[in-house]
């Protein structure tokens, strides 16, 4: 059987941070030992001094020196927010970045990111299997902006309506 340890903080990284009170962090700078004969005075008494971390560098911190059964923990945001489910089983999203930069794009990739697009299988499995099984039944809407999304009439095998 594996010899399995607690996750702790590194020695390297445990001599150079240390814990104070409300869950801030102070480190070192980094630095503080390299070519001191070529830095000036008051840049190595800088070096010697401690800063406090930031918060990326804080929580990870934490996340290193709390105990995995203690951690919270964090589930999948829902999906049915930014996408929706269709009739026939599959699911639609809207493009990413249509909101960003729109200064910047071109009238038609403007038209083209206000449009939805179908997911992939892989991706409306996904969505499947996390969703139960009342979030998959298709929903009747009065004015239902995604109505033309329902329907797949250019395939033979997902037309409804016959062929002229």
């Amino acid at each position: 059987m594996n010899n399995i340890k607690a996750h702790t903080v590194p020695p390297v990284v445990r001599y150079s941070v240390q814990e104070i009170h409300r869950g801030g962090w102070i480190r070192t700078r980094s630095g503080r030992h390299k070519r001191l004969w070529k830095k000036k005075e008051n840049l190595r008494r800088r070096l010697r001094q401690h800063v406090f971390c930031n918060s990326t560098q804080s929580w990870l911190l934490d996340k290193m020196v709390t105990k995995y059964w203690r951690q919270p923990r964090y589930y999948v945001d829902d999906p049915y927010e930014p996408y929706h489910t269709r009739e026939e089983g599959g699911w639609i999203r809207t493009r990413s970045g249509r909101h960003k930069r729109l200064w910047k794009k071109k009238e038609n990739l403007r038209r083209r990111l206000r449009q939805h697009v179908f997911c992939n299988s892989t991706q409306s499995w996904l969505l499947d299997k996390m969703v139960t099984k009342y979030w998959r039944q298709p929903r009747y809407y009065v004015d239902d902006p995604y109505e033309p999304y329902h329907t797949r009439e250019e395939f033979l095998i997902t037309r409804k309506k016959p062929l002229p």
